[in-house]
This record gives C-alpha cells, structure tokens and sequence, in this order.
C-alpha cells in the first residue's frame, strides 16, 4: 500500500483558508477510503512563511520564499506499520516548525486514532490514546494554541454505540 503523500509547494501563501467540500462518504469524511485518493482539500495560512493545505491522503505544504514561483512537490507522511490504510483529515501550525495532522488508521476492521507532528523539515507519528474497548476511533479535527498545547476531536464506536472523542496535547 502507497503511503499518504504530502506536498510542497514554493510560493508566498495567499490562500486564506478554502474548503473544496467532501466528495465521498464515510465517516469523518475518511473512513472506508482506499490508498491516497482525493476527497476534500483545506488550506490554512500559517504564517507569511508557511501555509499547509490538507488532503485526504497526504498534507500539501508551503515552506518557501516569497519570490519563488509556485509549484508542488511530494513530501513523504509515514503510515503506522502494518495500517492497511490511513487518512489525516486536520492540521493546526503553531509555526512553521511545529504542526499536528490527526486522522485515522485501520489493521483490517479496527480503526486507531493517527496523529503525526511536522518539525520543519519532516513528518513523524507521535502516539496518541485509543478509548478502552473501542471498536473503532479516529480523529477528525485539531487545534493548537501553542506548540505544547493542542486538543483533537474525533469519534469512537463501542459496540453499536458512537461517542465523542477528545484528546489533550501538553499541559
């Protein structure tokens, strides 16, 4: 299986945010997608320097000068070892060198909480809870006020049951 993919491109950020909307189903929007096929696209400006943009499948990011001409190139996202298929669905940047994507992994029928951490020059997967007895979990948004403080919301299944998921980052 291909692992999600994350972009760069080069460029000044002029993208505000932007919202592409969602095309397929599933839930969180990410649920029961195959490899990195495209469902929805959101972009948020981080700084003059940074903007990340969020694609099922991979995050598209803009790290570079001003003056460069845009153009987009692919980043690697590491995938949980043995996933048999994973999404990121948010990001939140609390700089240009600290930013957390949260999503979803399946092993076959059985769905975990990802998240992964960018350091300015990489992504990497960074653990995170999975509520005891779930069935199923994942994470669907995140927000970062600082680089040690970040809350992710998502969802979980116990049984035929569905709740609501939050995770705390830091302090």
């Amino acid at each position: 299986m291909e692992s999600p993919r994350v972009c760069r491109t080069r460029g000044a950020p002029t993208l505000g945010v932007a919202d592409s909307g969602s095309v397929g189903g599933g839930r969180m929007g990410q649920r029961g997608g195959r490899g990195s096929s495209l469902r929805s696209i959101r972009s948020v400006v981080v700084s003059v320097a940074l903007a990340v943009c969020l694609a099922s499948g991979g995050l598209l990011v803009d790290a570079s000068p001003a003056s460069a001409t845009p153009t987009w190139s692919i980043v690697s996202s590491p995938n949980p070892t043995g996933a048999t298929s994973s999404g990121l669905s948010s990001v939140s940047c609390s700089s240009s060198t600290r930013c957390f994507a949260v999503g979803y992994y399946s092993k076959g029928l059985v769905f975990k909480t990802l998240v992964e951490r960018w350091n300015g020059t990489r992504w990497s997967i960074v653990s995170s809870p999975n509520p005891t007895g779930a069935t199923s979990s994942g994470l669907s948004s995140v927000s970062c006020s600082s680089s040690t403080r970040c809350f992710a919301v998502g969802s979980y299944d116990k049984g035929s049951v569905s709740k609501t998921l939050v995770e705390r980052y830091g302090a």
